[in-house]
């Protein structure tokens, strides 16, 4: 393989599929800004979690994420995936049906130091 072939390769693999924006389709992120409790403040400030990460955790293709429901509130669901650079990451939304459109509101996202063994306690 070429060189100029291995950088085009790459930078196809680098840039979100195209499938992704398909299957954002009928879902709807609210972002909570501004507060270190929850949301994109918090995500940041205590588990150093960017929104791309949220993101790509959540839509980009393959669709390698696995959903709970939270053991404690029937509205949160957990989600487990992995962004671009593999940073293993749960997600925990409020994930409600809004007429013909899913909200998801990210609460919290952190990459959990027991990994496998956290995300089999969640059922």
């Amino acid at each position: 393989m070429q060189d100029d072939d291995f950088q085009r390769l790459l930078e196809d693999y680098l840039e979100p599929p195209v499938e992704s924006m398909q299957a954002m389709e009928g879902i709807e992120i609210r972002w909570i800004e501004g507060d270190t409790d929850v949301g994109v403040l918090h995500m940041w400030e205590k588990h150093r979690v960017t929104k791309e990460e949220v993101l790509q955790v959540l839509f980009e293709v393959p669709p390698e994420v696995e959903v709970r429901r939270h053991p404690d509130d029937p509205v949160r669901k957990i989600f487990w995936g992995a962004t671009r650079l593999d940073r293993q990451l749960f997600i925990v939304c409020e994930d409600e049906q809004i007429d013909r459109t899913r909200r998801l509101t990210p609460i919290t996202a952190y990459t959990p130091d027991e990994g496998q063994v956290y995300w089999d306690r969640q059922r």
